[in-house]
């Protein structure tokens, strides 16, 4: 454009000779700079483009339209959206520019943009294609406390695109704990979201950069990114299930004695650590003695921090069934200010402790008196809220042998004509439906007495001696003699069988028969 070019023609004829013609070719034409098509992802960017016409003449007038060039979509100058400025003809190097200034940019400003310069001879004009649009993540940074990773970019625009996600710059494939939704574009709002979800994640191959990249046909592409921070924390148990029903571990109560194991794997140590039993309103405070709390860093490296909280408890008044969980609280840094948030971010785990209970530890039978008994045990902890099953109940028997019983939580199990056979440890089980759980046991002994008199047969006379053999299976710590409920003293011992452990097992005496009756 602007450039002039001389074309010569030589004609030549018998009559006249040589003729030269000569046309002057004049270029004329306008473009943009930028050039089209103009990409903007940003509102508060302010748009601002340059029509540049080239050629001979000086243009007589330069118009503005958008979209087409009826005269319904001519832009007015210095508008509430345009601003419209025209410089000089150049008559040095035959150009002039016009340059158009949006200070508010909105998605509805995309579309094409036309500048018209009018000759005395022809018009040109020139196009230029504007595409505003944005792309927004949900939040830039995001904290997984609950094994999960959930992004949302927001995209809004005139014309869809297509999604790529990226972790790390490396594109991101949907697989068995990978989803990826793009949601409907909505013509009225001129919006579109695109979701990622991870499930089972882990701090050491999930945590990092994401970036949704959202590209179009026209060659533009538009990026967002959110930092993902994942903590991570589980409570250890050497009752672990692998099934995927199973939403808590278990933590058996032994002895009025309850050891929990929390463990954080995460970014950072954290700030504060918190322990509440069934619900965060009844927290568990430590006193060193009957409650006690150990927490330490087991490992620090590169990829983050392994930490852990230790937790005893001890006592009826301090271990029941239920509920357990374990808080770790993070105060973060505002990326602004620099500054500790005033709110924190928390991840937790919870565990369900489950207990076996007897009526009784020890039970003594004097089977003389007393024939039948019954020994029960209780299974304690909502197994059910958490998708563990149970799948029998046991009694394991002194003498090796194993009885199988109604599944129930409530163990009733009931001896009958009882002997010295029956003395021993019992155990009663509970017996889990779900892989990776043993059974849940407790023990309480029998202890089966019955004592036995025998004596030297023949008259009994006054002032004769009488001998007598206290038998009683199984041994006593002590046997003490009466004569019509009242205690005598006036034996002499004649022996003593003992048992392996020194218990008294048989025992002679002789007394002198002070008067018949």
């Amino acid at each position: 454009p602007g450039y002039i070019k001389i074309h010569k023609a030589v004609v030549s004829t018998q009559s006249t000779g040589q003729k030269v013609m000569e046309t002057d070719v004049h270029f004329i034409g306008a473009s943009f700079k930028p050039e089209s098509p103009y990409f903007v992802h940003n509102l508060d960017e302010t748009i601002q483009f340059t029509c540049i016409y080239k050629g001979f003449r000086e243009p007589k007038n330069v118009t503005w339209f958008k979209d087409s060039m009826d005269d319904s979509n001519k832009l007015v100058n210095n508008s509430a959206l345009y601003n419209i400025t025209t410089e000089p003809f150049n008559k040095d190097f035959y150009t002039q520019e016009s340059v158009i200034t949006m200070t508010r940019a909105k998605i509805e400003s995309s579309g094409e943009y036309i500048c018209k310069w009018e000759t005395d001879q022809l018009n040109v004009s020139q196009t230029m294609v504007l595409a505003v649009r944005t792309l927004k993540p949900k939040s830039e940074t995001l904290y997984s406390t609950d094994g999960t990773i959930s992004l949302e970019c927001e995209y809004r625009g005139e014309t869809e695109g297509t999604i790529k996600w990226f972790h790390d710059s490396e594109l991101i494939m949907e697989d068995e704990r990978t989803f990826i939704r793009n949601g409907t574009f909505e013509n009225n709002t001129l919006t579109q979201t695109y979701k990622l979800r991870i499930s089972e994640v882990s701090y050491k191959e999930d945590a990092g950069e994401y970036t949704c990249a959202v590209s179009f046909q026209d060659g533009d592409e538009i990026k967002a990114t959110t930092e993902v921070v994942v903590r991570e924390s589980k409570i250890i148990s050497e009752y672990m299930s692998t099934s995927g029903d199973i939403t808590q571990p278990l933590v058996y109560v032994e002895d009025d004695m309850l050891e929990m194991q929390c463990q954080l794997e995460g970014d950072k140590i954290p700030s504060n650590v918190e322990w509440f039993y069934r619900n965060t309103d009844s927290k568990i405070f430590f006193d060193g003695r009957s409650r006690t709390i150990v927490n330490a860093v087991l490992n620090q490296d590169s990829w983050g921090v392994r930490y852990f909280s230790n937790v005893t408890l001890r006592g009826e008044d301090n271990v029941d069934d239920g509920n357990y969980t374990c808080k770790f609280s993070f105060f973060d840094r505002d990326e602004k200010t620099g500054r500790e948030k005033s709110s924190s971010t928390e991840t937790h785990a919870t565990t369900l402790a489950v207990d076996v209970t007897t009526d009784q530890y020890c039970t003594f039978v004097d089977y003389q008196k007393q024939s039948n008994v019954s020994l029960g045990c209780s299974f304690e902890g909502d197994v059910d809220s958490v998708g563990v099953k149970q799948k029998t109940s046991l009694m394991y028997l002194p003498n090796g042998k194993v009885r199988s019983l109604e599944v129930s939580k409530d163990l009733d199990y009931k001896l009958v004509n009882v002997s010295n056979d029956e003395d021993g440890v019992y155990r009663c089980a509970f017996v889990m439906d779900s892989e990776g759980y043993p059974e849940f046991s407790a023990t309480q002994r029998l202890t089966a007495r019955k004592a036995m008199i025998q004596s030297s047969r023949g008259r009994l006379v006054s002032g004769t001696t009488l001998t007598l053999n206290c038998t009683i299976p199984g041994g006593a710590k002590s046997i003490s003699w009466y004569e019509n409920d009242v205690r005598i003293s006036g034996y002499k011992t004649l022996d003593e069988n003992h048992t392996d452990t020194g218990l008294i097992e048989q025992m002679y005496i002789s007394l002198t028969v002070r008067h018949m009756g």
